[in-house]
């Protein structure tokens, strides 16, 4: 952590330290360790050996697939029925739950901090300006650093009546808007694997868009990559929901698709994981734990090399 950081906020210091000793005493940590950055930063600290990474369920967004439960949200929801109105007036709903991070004068400043949202304010200005008849909305939360820099940006576009900045959402809520939407979104920037909003876009059963920089991004704690749509500019993204208008089906099979995905690795996959590394640790204790961890990390390592993701 940046030492300026820590004068800002002090607590910070101490959650980062705190946090750094818990690293330090655990057996396995479940951290993604392909993309540069956080493989730097694992090594760098001396946890890369017991870096096992399996994902982790979402195990929350379940219940939004279960029968009955658009009923049991119409009641109970303080945006049930705005989204369902949302859906039913719009031939094409994106919807942004990550940060709104992008405005980043200084050259020095930390990449995986940018979230690239400019990158799909851009694209979607682009498409609206070629496509003036299409219906189509882009939904954002309050959230993030750049709210103000968000704002200004839509509106030097003039994309204001395509747009719906929403305050920071309960997560039934925040799901729910996902749910009644065509595209879910990851990051457009650093190129890493993703996290929260990535996997619950996949678990929400929409198409991910996302960039990812496939010669360095490895998927080797599951059992191939996750389907999604690899968009690394604003032309990317424009072509996208123009293929989307004329060709919705395409992209309804590759959200099916990451649902499936999702449930085999991040929800059955990393719980059989968690089960083994139990097992594990009963039958041989901590130390056998620890080597257990340090093989299946070097396996991963290993694999690397030879595995590429792919996308659409």
């Amino acid at each position: 952590m940046p030492y300026h950081s820590r004068l800002i906020n002090p607590a910070l210091y101490f959650f980062s330290k705190n946090m750094l000793r818990g690293f330090k005493q655990a057996c396995c940590i479940n951290q993604e360790n392909s993309q540069p950055y956080y493989k730097n930063i694992l090594t760098e600290l001396g946890l890369l050996s017991k870096s096992y990474y399996y994902g982790c369920p979402m195990a929350y967004t379940k219940k939004f697939f279960e029968p009955g439960y658009d009923q049991v949200m119409a009641s109970k929801s303080d945006y049930f029925l705005f989204f369902k109105k949302l859906r039913k007036e719009n031939q094409l709903l994106i919807f942004y739950h990550n940060r709104l991070s992008w405005f980043f004068p200084e050259m020095n400043t930390d990449p995986n901090h940018n979230k690239g949202t400019d990158v799909l304010l851009k694209g979607f200005t682009n498409f609206i300006k070629a496509n003036p008849g299409v219906k189509a909305k882009l939904i954002y939360l309050s959230y993030g650093k750049d709210i103000e820099k968000t704002r200004e940006l839509i509106q030097k576009t003039n994309i204001q009546d395509h747009t719906i900045e929403l305050p920071l959402l309960p997560k039934k809520e925040l799901l729910l808007g996902l749910k009644h939407s065509d595209f879910g979104c990851g990051q457009f920037f650093t190129g890493g694997l993703g996290g929260g909003t990535t996997w619950e876009t996949l678990a929400m059963g929409k198409p991910l868009l996302h960039y990812l920089e496939e010669d360095k991004i490895k998927f080797t704690g599951f059992d191939s990559p996750f389907p999604f749509v690899n968009v690394k500019n604003p032309e990317d993204i424009s072509l996208v929901f123009e293929d989307f208008i004329a060709q919705p089906d395409k992209y309804r099979k590759i959200g099916e698709e990451a649902k499936q995905w999702h449930h085999r690795n991040f929800e059955k996959g990393s719980v059989d994981k968690w089960i083994e590394l139990i097992e594990v640790k009963a039958q041989k204790g901590s130390e056998g734990l620890e080597a257990f961890v340090r093989e299946k990390a070097r396996e991963q390592q290993e694999k690397y090399h030879a595995t590429r993701a792919t996308s659409i």
